[in-house]
């Protein structure tokens, strides 16, 4: 039934008992949030080390692209991505969002615990 419809009409179709009904799952979605998982842990480990020090925005934006490409294309329809690039493109993201942030995040939070350690010794 779906395969005769525009993709703007695919986009509203909800599904139908003889091809299926869609599901709210996606792959770009699950490898975010699995580098994330991962390269946070890899932070840890990484720390005991020294601090690893954080991505340049720059060099972010280039792990952007190729998410911004494959999801552009595909939402004004010059083409279908499939699920490894999906996958691949949301697994740069997550773990490049994490190299760019946990530093940051860490540097900030040992300031905090300084200051308070200062105030903490200073205070009668």
């Amino acid at each position: 039934m779906a395969a005769g419809l525009t993709p703007w009409e695919r986009r509203w179709f909800q599904g139908d008992p003889e091809i299926g009904y869609k599901v709210a799952f996606c792959e770009r979605d699950v490898a975010i949030y699995g580098a994330i998982l991962l390269a946070g842990l890899g932070f840890a480990l990484l720390r005991r080390w020294g601090r690893p020090r954080a991505l340049h925005w720059r060099i972010y934006l280039l792990f952007l692209i190729p998410l911004a490409l494959d999801g552009i294309t595909q939402m004004v329809g010059l083409r279908e991505s499939n699920w490894w690039l999906r996958t691949i493109t949301g697994a740069l993201f997550g773990a490049a969002s994490v190299w760019l942030a946990y530093p940051l995040v860490d540097q900030a939070m040992e300031d905090v615990e300084r200051q308070v350690r200062a105030r903490a010794s200073s205070t009668p």
